[in-house]
Parts: C-alpha cells; structure tokens; sequence
C-alpha cells in the first residue's frame, strides 16, 4: 500500500493522540489525504476495509468520497456489514434486493440496521418496499420503535402519503469557515447576529441563528427568491425543544404563534453567555452532501445544504402551518468556533415560510 493508505490506516488505528490539538490536526490531515484519494486508491483502501470489517474506514469513504463504494454493496449486505448505514449510499439493484430479501425470509441479523442500509439505498425499489410495508406491516415489525417507512428520516427523505419520494435536505452543500481560511466568502451568511425581539418563553433577547443574502450567487441553490432570509432562534430555549418562526423573504422574522413552550427550561438563561457574532463564513468551495451525515467524520460540521450531522437520531421538526416535514438548510456546530459541543440545526418550509431551529448533543 501506497503513503497515503498508510497514513489513512495509522491513523485510525491510533487510539491516543494526546492532545486536543494534536487530535484536531491529525483530523484535517487525514480529511485532506481521503480527499486526496485516486479512484485505484479508493478501491484498495475499500477492500482492505471489507476483509478487515473496519466500518470506520468504509464510512469515511462513503462520505468523503462518494462512489467509492460502488460494487462492493452486495458483498456488505451478504456479509452483514451493515454499519454504519451511510456505507450503502447510492447501492445497487442486487444489494438492495438482497437486503430486502434477508428481511422476508428472516436472515436479517439486525432488523434496525438492515432498514436503516435501505433507507441510505434511497431508490425506487425502496421506496416502494417501504410504502408496500406501510400498508401491510411485515411480521418482524415488532420489534421496531418506529414503522419501516420511517427510517427514511436518517437518510434525508421521507414517503409521501401517496408512496412517492420526498426529499428533506438540499443537494448541495457549502462548509461554514472561520474568517482566515482561503476560502472564507464574507458577508453571504452572518451568524449568531444580535435581533432587537425577545424570547417568548425566557425573555433572552433573540439570536439569528443565520442570516442569508439571497442575492449571492453561492446561495442560489437554496432555491428561493428574494433578497434576505433570516432564521430566529432562542439560543437557550431551542436547546430544551423546537422554536418556529414566521419569516419573509427581505429579513423579517418573528415567533410564530403555533409555538409551545418546551416542559422544561433552565431557569438561568439569563447568565447564558451569547453566542459568538459573525465567528464564521460561507466557502466559496463546495463539498459532497455526504461530507457531514456522520457525526465521526475528521471535519468541521457548520454548513449550509447537504446531509445534517445528527448527534442523536434524525429529528425533522414538521411546519406547524400545513404540518409537513420542514427541509434541513443549515447546521451550526458550537465545536466549530467555541469550546463547546453540540449543534443548532434549521430547517425551512418555503410556502408556509415558516422557520424551525433545535439543537442535539451528545
């Protein structure tokens, strides 16, 4: 094996880097060198990944290389090398069979995990698997949290009630920097920016969570018209449960009234330190939607668009207007520029204009 699968291997088979900072730069290095990966490179590293049952490596393949998996999901599924589910994004005919076939005739070793794989298998013979299991729930669905259809969720869409796809997250997806980085784009996106409305519940003076000029070209792929769209938030009482709010497209924003107050919230908001103002900025780089739908990736999670990087399970907030699920459209990491864990999440449901955020952490 080359230098750079080398460096990948060590890497995940280092079990102390010392430091925080150590561990932070040892993280972008190898993001850098998966990144970096040719196509032979990826197919070596994948293999290695299979016969050694290192899911670790798999997943970041998958999100950091989408594709690279491709032709090997047959062999995951027959090998019941189901974790994590985001390896089988985009898998094949065969393997999504395969899956589907486990399940009826009982081989599933995991029913959560196998369904979980179909839902990141995202394609018509899924959704239709799942809207058929919908209306006639399969004998293994007892021992499931939740109905098969909904497993979706972890993988960005959701079944319509008619069983046609529906996606919740954008295609496409731009990394939040701090201002040095060479890619940095000032004034596309503000954060945390101070607003002059108070919270309903605690009475903490409200947060735009992001502020976005729709008149950048870079934010085109959110897919709206108009000149400001601004996302509102508690930032201490979206941590305790979903905050909406009512938006327009030129920078107006306020609580929404379908709002219910979380059952429990601290009763020291008050001394909350605010979060930190304009700490971060669009890129004017892309990356793949994949990049961040796994919370383990060496990366910095804050971004506009692509897959959320869940801390706990997917969690898409429904428009209290027409009771939808809302899109994902952005995530902010507090690691990211504070020392703190935990993401803000936002979604949007653009005909009721309606806003959510909340927040997860581990």
């Amino acid at each position: 094996m080359n230098e750079r699968i080398e460096t990948i291997k060590a890497f995940h088979e280092c079990r102390n880097f010392g430091t925080a900072d150590n561990l932070r730069t040892a993280q972008r290095n190898v993001a850098a060198t998966y990144r970096s990966l040719s196509p032979n490179e990826c197919s070596t590293l994948a293999r290695f990944a299979v016969e050694s049952g290192k899911g670790d490596i798999l997943a970041h393949l998958a999100c950091l290389q989408p594709g690279s998996l491709s032709g090997l999901h047959l062999e995951l599924a027959a090998s019941n090398l189901l974790y994590p589910p985001v390896i089988f994004h985009g898998t094949n005919q065969q393997a999504t069979n395969l899956l589907i076939e486990q399940l009826g005739d009982g081989e599933a070793e995991n029913v959560n995990l196998s369904l979980l794989a179909l839902a990141w298998a995202d394609n018509p013979t899924v959704q239709q698997a799942f809207h058929i299991w919908r209306t006639n729930p399969p004998w293994w669905c007892e021992s499931l949290h939740i109905p098969p259809h909904e497993y979706a969720d972890s993988a960005g869409w959701e079944l319509t009630d008619n069983g046609e796809r529906r996606g919740l997250i954008l295609n496409e997806c731009r990394p939040l920097v701090l201002h040095d980085h060479p890619d940095a784009v000032p004034g596309a996106i503000q954060i945390n920016a101070p607003s002059t409305s108070s919270c309903q519940w605690c009475e903490r003076r409200m947060t735009a969570l992001f502020d976005f000029d729709l008149s950048n070209e870079l934010l085109a792929f959110l897919g709206v018209e108009g000149s400001r769209l601004r996302i509102e938030t508690c930032d201490v009482c979206t941590c305790y449960g979903v905050v909406f709010t009512q938006f327009d497209w030129v920078g107006g924003a306020s609580c929404h009234p379908a709002n219910v107050r979380p059952e429990y919230l601290p009763d020291d908001a008050g001394d909350w330190d605010f979060p930190k103002e304009d700490a971060l900025v669009l890129s004017s780089k892309q990356r793949p939607i994949t990049e961040s739908a796994d919370r383990n990736m060496p990366i910095s999670f804050s971004q506009v668009g692509g897959h959320p990087s869940w801390e706990q399970d997917a969690e898409y907030p429904r428009c209290p207007s027409c009771h939808h699920k809302m899109v994902f459209i952005a995530q902010l990491s507090n690691e990211d520029y504070a020392a703190a864990e935990g993401i803000y999440y936002a979604f949007v449901c653009r005909d009721c204009r309606v806003a959510a955020t909340h927040y997860q952490q581990t």
